[in-house]
């Protein structure tokens, strides 16, 4: 299995990878909060869309797992300067972003691989912390807990 930096090549094969992730979230949402669009008509076309965003920043890093020339996991990350209450100083925060295993690839070592990897560029880049958004309901979770992640916030919506 190879780990390397995603392409702009690499967006028709992250599309399946993508769509699979988020339909596992979207089971994990509230139904009765009316305010989450059910994407399921339009959904490979929104996840291209945004993925061909990520792949044409480089603001964001985005590292994929290859394995026979099939993409089986990828994991995404950003630094920024940030200043806000949960630290003394400013600093230099490393973001977590989407961080994807095919189910069918589950177990054998490549979301912690793809971790140390990111968390290799995080360390170049002199970061101070690591941020992550993730699901109440995500079983996740757990694993982040296990690398070390303490929850220190929740992130809450209302629909204005």
């Amino acid at each position: 299995m190879i780990i390397r930096v995603a392409k702009k090549d690499d967006l028709e094969k992250l599309v399946p990878l993508f769509v699979e992730y988020n339909q596992s979230l979207w089971k994990l949402l509230p139904k009765k909060d009316s305010f989450f669009k059910n994407p399921k008509n339009n959904f490979p076309v929104y996840i291209k869309k945004s993925v061909s965003y990520l792949l044409s920043h480089k603001k964001y890093y985005i590292l994929v797992a290859e394995e026979s020339g099939k993409l089986v996991g990828t994991v995404s990350g950003w630094v920024e300067k940030e200043r806000n209450s949960l630290f003394k100083d400013s600093c230099i925060l490393g973001n977590l972003g989407y961080f994807v295993v095919k189910k069918e690839f589950a177990g054998r070592g490549i979301g912690s691989r793809l971790k140390r990897e990111l968390f290799l560029y995080f360390k170049n880049k002199k970061v101070n912390f690591i941020t992550l958004e993730v699901n109440l309901n995500n079983p996740a979770k757990e694993i982040y807990k296990k690398w070390g992640f303490k929850t220190y916030s929740e992130k809450m919506s209302l629909q204005f």
